[in-house]
């Protein structure tokens, strides 16, 4: 969110009225995403290296379930994928 927040603002310190007027902004769409999302309408694409991610967490997950079931190993899997810049 940090980043959404920049990209907003356009600066890195903004006056505290700046970074209200900004705020609002930002929940203004994100009550518009929101109310899309409720309308059923189809969610804007993700960049290709965030589907990438969300796949292989999704079979880091299946693999857990069904067996090995070692909570450290897939935590550890999880962060490599957040942590990681693919």
């Amino acid at each position: 969110m940090n980043r959404k927040i920049q990209v907003e603002l356009g600066l890195s310190h903004p006056t505290i009225w700046r970074l209200i007027d900004g705020l609002r902004k930002i929940q203004k769409g994100t009550d518009f995403d929101y109310v899309r999302m409720v309308r059923g309408d189809q969610p804007t694409a993700k960049r290709r290296k965030y589907v990438r991610v969300d796949e292989a967490i999704k079979t880091l997950f299946n693999r857990y379930l069904n067996a090995n079931n070692d909570i450290l190993e897939f935590l550890e899997g999880i962060a490599l994928n957040i942590a990681l810049d693919p």
